[in-house]
C-alpha cells in the first residue's frame, strides 16, 4: 500500500475524523521544485445510509503544509459534499517526508490530512 493511502486510511479511523472527513489524494510521484495538484473530497453519507454529521453540505477550510517553505495556494476553499475539488500548485523545495492537513477554522478544526514523500528527480525534468 503506499505511504499516503495507508498514512491517509489510518487518520480516517481517528475519533475527530468520525463526524467528517475530507480524504486528500497528492499524485502518484513528487519531485522536488515541480508543482503539483492534489484532489481533496469530503466524505458524507449518502441519503439513508445513516445521520450525516455536521454540515454534511459543505465546509469552507484550508491547506497547511508541514514544510512551512512549500508553495501553498493562499486562501480559503469550500468543500462541496461528496465532490472532488482539485487544488494547488504546490511546491516543495526539498526532498524528504511531508503532509498536508485540511483545517476548519471552527470547531470542527482537523478534518483531513495525507502524507507523500517528496523526491529528488533523476535526470532532466519535464514541465506540465
Amino acid at each position: 500500500m503506499r505511504p499516503a493511502i495507508a498514512f491517509t486510511a489510518l487518520l480516517a479511523l481517528s475519533p475527530a475524523a468520525s463526524a467528517q472527513f475530507a480524504r486528500v489524494q497528492p499524485p502518484a510521484q513528487v519531485l522536488v521544485s515541480v508543482p503539483f495538484m492534489v484532489d481533496v473530497t469530503l466524505d458524507c453519507p449518502p441519503p439513508g445510509e445513516g445521520p450525516p454529521p455536521s454540515r454534511c453540505d459543505g465546509l469552507v477550510a484550508r491547506v497547511e503544509t508541514s514544510n512551512p517553505h512549500a508553495v501553498v495556494p493562499a486562501g480559503q476553499l469550500f468543500l462541496p459534499a461528496n465532490f472532488t475539488v482539485r487544488l494547488g500548485p504546490f511546491i516543495f523545495h526539498q526532498p524528504g517526508c511531508e503532509s498536508l492537513t485540511v483545517l476548519t477554522d471552527d470547531d470542527i478544526g482537523w478534518v483531513g490530512e495525507a502524507g507523500f514523500v517528496v523526491r529528488a528527480p533523476v535526470g532532466p525534468v519535464r514541465r506540465r
